[in-house]
């Protein structure tokens, strides 16, 4: 009995002195305005010194653990809170070169924990009394991270009052040889990019449909259903990387995947090239973009990502409300549109796509797949299945959310049906603080402000098989289209 009385007298000991001791070595984190120092990003001011500097115990693996951590009971605990602060943020380099920016990425998150005020995270708090973040300080963090956007985005068009947000309008794309673009788009229609001359880019990301197939999976060669949701090809060049786990690492390399995929198209790059070369008007299309008629892999995948390059949707309501044109979207969508930043939203997405930009643990707060219920598959691993890093497991790269109207069903499991229902979801296992339903309806609102109109394609017309020949110098009767290559619709074609 005197040794548990003992005990308990010696833990209550410990337990006030680690947090005393903190607060007698701690400096104080001041109050007053940061400032900004022109373009230096790095000279933020006091305040944000010691936020990085109180971070990096979590979010820098260079930082050591604190000096309690060696004591009984406590360095398993902080070990698991620095594992999960990597995970979700690291500063690692930050704190030894003071001006090197922190990144759009980062930022966002900043910005999302001083609106949310979820961190630090309860058992920090239980060393560290003193630690959490004032109104008045996370007002002026708020600042800071506004003001170092507002460098950077002098020559953007935006409207002086939405500078400092975490998302961007689309830009107006800048379209590269439109001779490469039209046959990117050529090939992006082409079925003989499949084993049976079945299956072509457009059957999985079809233009009128989102950039995608609108399906749970989507079918591939010989009807077969794929492991996850097929993500939209429009705005896919704001991806930091391709395919939900980010095996590609740009929309060159993704577009090589398919072709391959038993599940998708099934050929080898052998019989596309050799059915391609045997076509007179693909020879004369390839010699006029890059200067002989070789038809090869690297050529292929070059021209289909320089027309995926221009399928960017410029000109949503969002995007015009963000320019200056206040009427642009309603009151409740531009109520959304704030509560999708003041609840931590944007610490995802972000940019000009409102995602793309890095990847994220499905579950952040709670156990999504464990809820879901069904069995995990390896579709389910993830960025695992890229990288094989245990701590990258069921993380994904965020989804791009503009034209969400059209890009059902959500999520990489496309278990989520409609918008609403992706907000729930996302409300539940992403956020620290579920969204309310009535703000969830305000938040659906501002969502449905990024549909824009489908572009025009970049190329008024895609050159005649006539064209094409006469300018390879053959003459248009010694040879004819491949069969197997389907007439491009009035859609495609205009």
């Amino acid at each position: 009995m005197r040794l548990a009385v003992l005990a308990l007298i010696a833990a209550i000991i410990l337990g006030l002195a680690v947090p005393l001791i903190n607060i007698l070595t701690a400096p104080s984190l001041p109050d007053a305005d940061l400032q900004t120092s022109g373009s230096d990003l790095g000279k933020a001011g006091p305040l944000a010194e010691r936020l990085i500097s109180a971070c990096a115990h979590c979010h820098a693996s260079e930082v050591p653990p604190p000096w309690y951590a060696s004591l009984p009971g406590i360095g398993a605990m902080i070990e698991l809170d620095r594992s999960l602060g990597l995970a979700a943020l690291t500063l690692d380099g930050v704190l030894d070169n003071p001006a090197l920016p922190l990144g759009e990425v980062a930022e966002a998150k900043l910005e999302a924990v001083f609106h949310t005020n979820e961190m630090p995270p309860a058992r920090y708090l239980l060393a560290h009394w003193t630690s959490r973040l004032s109104r008045e300080q996370r007002r002026a963090g708020l600042q800071w991270i506004q003001d170092l956007r507002r460098v950077r985005r002098g020559n953007v068009d935006l409207a002086d009052a939405f500078r400092g947000e975490p998302v961007l309008p689309i830009p107006s794309p800048a379209f590269g040889d439109p001779n490469k673009i039209a046959l990117g788009q050529r090939l992006y229609n082409d079925v003989r990019l499949s084993g049976d001359r079945t299956v072509s880019c457009a059957t999985c990301h079809e233009l009128a449909k989102g950039g995608t197939d609108q399906l749970p999976t989507s079918k591939g060669i010989r009807g077969q259903l794929g492991p996850i949701n097929s993500p939209t090809v429009f705005n896919a060049v704001f991806n930091v990387r391709q395919f939900w786990d980010g095996r590609a690492a740009d929309l060159q390399e993704q577009a090589a995947g398919p072709v391959t995929n038993p599940l998708e198209m099934d050929a080898s790059w052998d019989q596309v090239t050799t059915d391609l070369s045997s076509d007179p008007v693909m020879v004369a299309a390839f010699t006029q973009v890059f200067g002989d008629g070789a038809v090869t892999q690297e050529r292929v995948t070059s021209a289909l990502a320089a027309f995926e390059e221009t399928l960017l949707t410029p000109g949503a309501p969002f995007d015009r409300y963000l320019q200056g044109d206040e009427t642009a979207i309603t009151a409740e969508a531009q109520q959304g549109y704030r509560l999708f930043v003041e609840r931590g939203c944007t610490s995802c997405h972000l940019g000009p796509g409102l995602g793309g930009t890095h990847f994220e643990k499905m579950g952040r707060h709670k156990d999504y797949f464990a809820a879901r219920g069904t069995t995990i598959t390896e579709a389910d691993w993830g960025r695992f299945n890229a990288t094989a890093k245990e701590a990258d497991r069921h993380s994904f790269k965020v989804p791009l959310l503009r034209n969400l109207e059209t890009t059902f069903p959500y999520l990489h499991d496309a278990k989520a049906p409609t918008i609403e229902t992706a907000i729930e979801v996302m409300s539940t296992y992403q956020l620290a603080k579920p969204i309310p339903a009535a703000e969830q309806t305000l938040v659906a609102a501002f969502l449905r402000t990024l549909t824009a109109p489908v572009p025009p394609p970049a190329t008024d017309a895609l050159p005649t098989a006539e064209s094409l020949l006469d300018s390879s110098g053959d003459a248009a009767g010694d040879a004819s289209a491949d069969p197997a290559m389907p007439p491009l619709t009035e859609e495609q074609s205009e």
